[in-house]
């Protein structure tokens, strides 16, 4: 105490022992005091004072600067320890000096971090957030508080006797699980609060996606239908909000999408959570779906919690140009088991879709459609973007238009592995071009998260095929059968030069090298071929039976074609293959780039088939000295075939039988 001064003024109409107070004045000032002013709350602090009497019936206590000191632990704020929050400015008006009980106005600033005035406003004396915690976690930032309290100074104090009125300013906030675990930050929030309810306003960056937020909570007991807790959080997703999220959306994102989230707590710990996202102003170019700016869009899902876990996921709704999606996910735990899209449309795709969610890290991420139309399409000739800029870029990264082999096909590994999948697709008819349809497909695939491991597939048309791919040891056998082989590459608009080919191919991948290369054998029944070179069919018909089965037409019969292979890299090695019939037969070995669409294959071509080839069977340096090839003879003419799959340069030399046997492949002569 630095200084004391008192003047009182006493009146009395009887006597000494009559005497009344009937003026008081003076002041004192103090320095390092400590005042307690709702207790058990922990006093103010090292408080500098300037108390002035107003009166017999009250007194003003000034201060200018004191500290609160606060507890963290059990406040909901996920801290523990000591807090410590700036007051003053300040003042407290105590008055009813002559009555039992005073009353105490108080009006001060606070100053802190964010955690520490919430743990503040969370004691339960205030009865303002003891009883109603926010859901938000493990809050931060910068407050500046103007705080009004009024109360009876009394060890027992009722909370209607309270009058709390505060408004606080939030700088750089950090709020955890603001909307379904997502945090805010970087928030500017202003929060205004009595012992009625609060209201918190203002903007933030919501998961990397700049908001705005209002937030309301009623403090009022008794029986209420209306919520406890309300949200509405108002947000403007862009591409670099999106990326700042933890997203690469690269070229599929343009333009903005208007984000808003509505929540609503009531009695008994239910609640809802509303996301609406309206992409009216956005382009989007995904693999199975596009829009453009302007074009109306929509999606939206229902959120029901109990006590903080999903307790149900309801109206999951998408809505655009070509896009029809209803749905909604089975629950259990307070996490999705299983998305159920009840007929959804897609673009050309119509069907139902299930996908069930891995509960734990090794569970796969099961995939179930059933489709009448399936359209993959998209997935093929895909572009990343609507703009013809984007879209030749696009173009130019996957090169020609080859038929590529997927990746996760082949066994090659070039990334970290990912989540399995387990895909079961059924479709009655399959677009796998603008126009190329298969028809009442079936598939069962696995994938261990790099590689396609297991899949069974199934097509009825326009060509009936089947595929089996098994896993065995360190390698993956496949089994594939064709039942036209020419008609397939004809629909494929790979080729028209081939008529009829029962094909069946059997090998298996050698999963212990990282491109898993497949070795095995095609073998091909009996097939057409079209335009065949005059000299090839001159060859055919050497022989008087080859000559009585001569078509009219430029093209020959085949009746068998077996060809062991090896495919690595998207390259097809052939290797000593046969192409016979009763009168004509043909050797081949070379390539086929399946990326680049090429071919560079050369062979030897026999007249006479059955009789030609008959010495070259015989053992050892005898068999090899008339027939150098595997399966040639002793006459045969070389040719080769080069260039593109849709038109290859095809060159015979008939002149190669001049050179029977080893002078043949001596001279090396095409």
């Amino acid at each position: 105490m630095r200084q004391f001064q008192i003047n009182m003024g006493l009146d009395s109409h009887t006597g000494w022992g009559g005497l009344d107070l009937v003026s008081l004045g003076g002041t004192i000032d103090a320095d390092d005091m400590e005042l307690h002013w709702l207790r058990p709350i922990a006093p103010l602090h090292d408080m500098d004072a300037h108390l002035t009497f107003d009166g017999p019936d009250q007194i003003m206590i000034r201060f200018g600067h004191a500290y609160q000191l606060v507890d963290l632990a059990d406040r909901h704020v996920d801290a523990t320890g000591t807090g410590r929050i700036e007051v003053g400015p300040g003042s407290m008006l105590i008055t009813g000096l002559n009555q039992k009980v005073q009353v105490g106005d108080i009006n001060t600033t606070l100053l802190g971090n964010a955690r520490d005035v919430l743990a503040l406003l969370a004691e339960p004396r205030l009865n303002v957030l003891s009883r109603h915690p926010m859901s938000f976690t493990h809050p931060a930032g910068r407050a500046n508080v103007s705080l009004h309290i009024a109360l009876p100074l009394d060890a027992h104090v009722r909370l209607d006797q309270i009058d709390l009125r505060s408004h606080t300013d939030l700088g750089g906030v950090h709020l955890g699980n603001v909307v379904v675990g997502r945090p805010l930050d970087n928030g500017n929030l202003g929060i205004d609060a009595t012992t009625n309810g609060l209201l918190l306003q203002g903007t933030g960056v919501l998961a990397g996606i700049p908001s705005s937020v209002i937030y309301t909570m009623d403090f009022r007991s008794g029986p209420m239908v209306h919520a406890v807790e309300s949200a509405s959080l108002q947000g403007h997703v862009t591409p670099e909000g999106v990326r700042r999220a933890g997203f690469e959306m690269g070229e599929h994102f343009s333009g903005n999408a208007l984000l808003n989230v509505d929540y609503d707590r009531y009695v008994g710990g239910r609640a809802q959570v509303d996301i609406d996202l309206d992409l009216d102003r956005a382009a989007l170019a995904i693999p199975i779906w596009s829009k453009k700016v302007g074009q109306e869009a929509n999606a939206s899902v229902e959120l029901q919690l109990d006590h903080g876990q999903i307790a149900a996921i309801e109206n999951i709704r998408a809505v655009g140009p070509d896009l029809l999606i209803d749905g909604h996910a089975e629950t259990a735990s307070g996490m999705a088991r299983r998305l159920i899209l009840r007929g959804f449309r897609v673009g050309r795709s119509v069907g139902n879709a299930s996908v069930m969610l891995p509960q734990h890290e090794r569970d796969p991420i099961g995939v179930n459609v059933a489709a009448q139309v399936l359209d993959l399409s998209p997935l093929v000739s895909f572009q990343t973007a609507p703009d013809p800029a984007a879209a030749a870029r696009a173009a130019g990264h996957q090169g020609g238009s080859g038929y590529h082999i997927p990746e996760m096909a082949t066994g090659r590994v070039s990334s970290p592995p990912g989540r399995r999948w387990d895909l079961n697709v059924d479709a009655q008819t399959l677009y796998y071009g603008p126009t190329d349809t298969l028809t009442n497909v079936h598939s069962h695939l696995e994938t261990n998260g790099t590689r396609l491991t297991r899949g069974v597939l199934t097509v009825e048309g326009p060509v009936a095929a089947t595929a089996h791919l098994t896993p065995q040891a360190s390698s993956r056998v496949l089994d594939v059968h064709v039942a036209s082989l020419g008609d397939l590459l004809r629909d494929m608009k790979v080729t028209d030069e081939m008529q009829g080919g029962v094909t069946d191919i059997n090998g298996s991948f050698d999963d212990s090298t990282p491109s898993a290369p497949f070795t095995g054998k095609v073998t091909m029944g009996p097939f057409k071929l079209r335009n065949v070179p005059a000299v090839v069919r001159l060859a055919n018909n050497a022989s008087i039976y080859g000559w009585l089965r001569a078509p009219h037409a430029p093209g020959m019969q085949i009746e068998q074609l077996a060809a062991p292979v090896t495919m690595d890299e998207g390259t097809i090695h052939i290797a000593d293959g046969l192409v016979s019939n009763a009168s004509l037969g043909a050797t081949v070995s070379g390539d086929v780039n399946l990326e680049k669409k090429t071919l560079n294959l050369d062979g030897t071509i026999i007249p006479a088939f059955a009789v030609n080839a008959a010495p070259g069977h015989l053992p050892g340096l005898l068999g090899w000295l008339f027939s150098p090839e595997k399966n040639g003879g002793v006459v045969s003419a070389t040719y080769q075939v080069t260039g593109p799959m849709g038109n290859p340069a095809v060159h015979v030399n008939p002149y190669a039988m001049l050179l029977p046997g080893f002078l043949r492949n001596v001279m090396h002569i095409h």
